[in-house]
C-alpha cells in the first residue's frame, strides 16, 4: 500500500478522496464484469426454421448479401451461385410469405367493445381501462342506464376526454 500513499502525496488528495476514487473504480470494474457476464447469457441464433404447418424442420443455406452490389449476380462469394439456388431462395421467400399470411398473428383485430353490454374483462381490453375503471363503468351503467354516446363515459369517475378519445375507435354504443 506504499504505492497508494505515494500517489496520494503526488496528486495531493486526501484519504477520503482516495477512498471515493477507489470505490468508483471498483464499481466501474464490477459494472464491466456484470455487462460481460450478461452478454455471455444471450443464446445463439437458431440455425434452422421450424415450419409448424408441415411439422418439419428445414435448414435453408441460401444466403444473400443485399448490401453488396454483386449480391445475387452469380458470384458464389456474395449470393446465389446458380439458377437452382435462386429458385430455392424464391421458394423459401414464398413459403415464408404464405406462413405469415396464415399465421394467427395476422388475424383480424378484435371486434369493438359494446360498453352497454360488456363485462369487466371485455372492458379491460380497452387501452387505459383496468379492473377499477371497468368496475366503475359497470356501476355507472347499472345506476344510470345505458350510455347514449361515447362522451357520456366522461361522467364515470376517472375517465376524462383523453381516455374517451383514446378508446373511441375500439368501442361501440348499442342501445339494448
Amino acid at each position: 500500500m506504499r504505492w497508494l500513499y505515494k500517489i496520494q502525496r503526488y496528486v495531493a488528495i486526501t484519504a477520503i478522496e482516495t477512498t471515493v476514487v477507489l470505490v468508483l473504480a471498483g464499481l466501474l470494474m464490477l459494472g464491466a464484469g456484470v455487462h460481460h457476464w450478461r452478454m455471455q447469457q444471450i443464446p445463439p441464433l437458431a440455425d434452422h426454421v421450424v415450419w409448424p404447418a408441415a411439422d418439419t424442420v428445414r435448414t435453408d443455406t441460401v444466403q444473400t448479401n443485399r448490401a453488396h452490389p454483386n449480391a445475387g449476380m452469380g458470384n458464389p462469394e456474395f449470393g446465389h451461385a446458380d439458377a437452382g439456388e435462386r429458385e430455392a431462395g424464391a421458394a423459401t421467400a414464398a413459403s415464408i410469405a404464405q406462413y405469415e399470411a396464415e399465421s394467427p398473428l395476422a388475424a383480424a383485430p378484435p371486434p369493438p367493445v359494446d360498453v352497454n353490454a360488456a363485462e369487466a374483462t371485455e372492458l379491460q381490453r380497452l387501452s387505459g381501462i383496468g379492473p377499477a375503471l371497468s368496475q366503475r363503468i359497470i356501476s355507472y351503467r347499472d345506476a344510470n342506464g345505458p350510455f347514449r354516446s361515447a362522451e357520456e363515459l366522461q361522467n364515470v369517475p376517472g375517465i376524462g376526454p383523453k381516455t374517451v378519445e383514446r378508446i373511441q375507435g375500439d368501442i361501440v354504443i348499442q342501445m339494448p
